[in-house]
């Protein structure tokens, strides 16, 4: 749901909000998706050291369910503010991604390990182009900025869905 809802969202919305709303130019939209490698980067090395972490399922859930909101409030606060949203984004979304895919590598049975990770790996690349084919036509519709808020819930509303089931809080 993750990659459905921020793949349009990053190739499409952002870099339209950059240019027109914001007046950030290209200078402005690296420094935000800079925000978001520099994030990931922080991110993976901080979800290294999460190793005796129990209920590691609900951390990653709250995790994603922070990057909701991050994304949500992005058009907001300027070039300043979607810096600081995505550098959270960043950091939270590699802290998910890490713990998440432990989870999965360790309960999965060995023999079924290849069949799951590639369907993984097909629902999370496959809804890309999906996302951001469908990004472009809702920023043409819509504009950019109200993409924000209505992916961010709806992100939100998933996660919250995924907390909900207990098999996922208490991996």
């Amino acid at each position: 749901m993750a990659n459905f809802c921020l793949g349009g969202l990053l190739e499409v919305a952002l870099p339209t909000l950059a240019h027109g709303p914001m007046h950030a130019g290209a200078s402005g939209y690296g420094m935000i998706m800079t925000a978001f490698g520099g994030g990931a980067l922080a991110g993976g090395l901080l979800a290294s050291m999460l190793v005796g972490l129990k209920r590691k399922g609900l951390i990653a859930l709250l995790a994603v369910l922070i990057m909701a909101i991050m994304i949500a409030l992005l058009p907001y606060g300027g070039v300043t503010g979607a810096v600081l949203c995505m550098l959270i984004s960043g950091l939270v979304n590699s802290i998910s991604n890490v713990l998440l895919i432990t989870l999965i590598q360790r309960t999965i049975p060995r023999h079924l390990m290849g069949r799951v990770m590639g369907l993984l790996q097909f629902a999370s690349f496959g809804t890309y182009p999906i996302s951001v084919a469908l990004g472009g036509v809702l920023t043409n519709l819509l504009g950019p900025a109200i993409l924000f808020p209505f992916n961010g819930f709806i992100l939100f509303l998933a996660i919250l869905f995924g907390i909900t089931q207990k098999e996922q809080r208490n991996l």
